[in-house]
């Protein structure tokens, strides 16, 4: 069975500086060892959330 992790961009992922932070990056690197999928989730457009 796969996993997912629903994220939010803005204000979780990204911080206020719409910086992606080293912990952060850290941590998904860890989430991703375990089989783990990310979705995105945002009420912005896609094309801001691929960016």
């Amino acid at each position: 069975m796969k996993r997912a992790i629903f994220i939010d961009v803005d204000g979780t992922l990204r911080n206020d500086n719409k910086e992606i932070t080293e912990r952060t990056l850290s941590i998904l690197e860890k989430v991703k060892k375990i089989e783990y999928e990310f979705i995105l989730c945002t009420g912005r457009p896609c094309d801001y959330a691929k960016k």
